[in-house]
């Protein structure tokens, strides 16, 4: 009887010692998996950043090559228009048209809308 129940207590002891290791190595796990976390959202967080300030810096280029485009077929319109041609004219019609829209696909991609005058629906 007194080596059955130190068998026992043996047993109950090492399963005891293998569930405080098991618990131990979930905690650990659990901590590594929470700093990779942290890491992964500060990795994303400075991409995040790099990614708005290359949309800022695109977008403002193109909305200063779309202005250029829409400012020269107005004025073509406006200083020469009684002079080109009727295709000269559509062309010009037409380059007009596709910086508006042009514009729009940049607030549609970029997310914002500018409050900018020279984009006014003509």
């Amino acid at each position: 009887m007194k080596k059955v129940l130190s068998v026992t207590i043996v047993t109950n002891s090492g399963l005891l010692v293998l569930a405080a290791c098991l618990f131990a190595l979930i905690r650990y796990d659990g901590r590594l998996l929470a700093e990779e976390s942290a890491q992964s959202r500060r990795v994303l967080s400075v991409r995040d950043s790099q990614l708005a300030k290359l949309t800022s810096a695109l977008s403002g280029q193109a909305r200063f090559n779309i202005s250029a485009l829409n400012t020269n077929s107005r004025l073509l319109l406006e200083n020469y228009g009684g002079f080109l041609p009727r295709q000269g004219h559509e062309y010009a019609e037409q380059m007009k048209e596709a910086a508006t829209q042009m514009e729009r696909l940049r607030q549609d991609l970029v997310g914002s809308r500018s409050s900018d005058g020279d984009w006014k629906a003509a």
